[in-house]
């Protein structure tokens, strides 16, 4: 049917993109921010943290984390899998994944603790205090997207 009406063109192509490289544009955009607001209900309900200024330090977080880590992943993850999962990958698909997963999380702490500890300046207990923060703030969120 549409072959024979003359205003429309179509040709299907197999390189119009994939549902998951949206998925992946959208995590990166819209995504961030929720798990941002996750992260900042979390740490405001268990270290007290309230304002503008941390919710925007922690979202900023999540921004900076996401940004290096996709990067990091694009260039390094093959260097990983070779190193986990030997000659032959896919026979140790989950300890590669699992690798992944907790090199991704220390890299994210690594990232967003710095902004904690901004987003918590005004709070006694100092570096500790934003360390426990990150890790349970990043821990809820993790558990999240492994589910996902």
């Amino acid at each position: 049917m549409w072959h024979s009406l003359p205003c429309v063109t179509f040709l299907p192509l197999a390189d119009a993109g994939t549902a998951l490289m949206w998925a992946t544009f959208i995590h990166l955009t819209i995504g961030n921010f929720f798990i941002g607001v996750l992260e900042y209900a979390i740490v405001r309900r268990f270290f007290k943290a309230k304002g503008r200024a941390p919710f925007l330090w922690i979202i900023a977080a999540n921004y900076a984390s996401s940004i290096v880590g996709y990067v990091l992943i694009s260039e390094e993850s093959d260097r990983v899998i070779q190193w986990v999962g030997g000659p032959l990958p896919v026979y140790h698909v989950y300890r590669i994944l699992g690798v992944l997963a907790l090199l991704t999380f220390v890299v994210t702490i690594a990232i967003e603790w710095p902004f904690y500890r901004l987003a918590l300046r005004k709070q006694a207990g100092g570096w500790k205090r934003s360390l426990s923060a990150t890790l349970l703030g990043n821990a809820a969120s993790y558990l999240l997207l492994i589910a996902w």
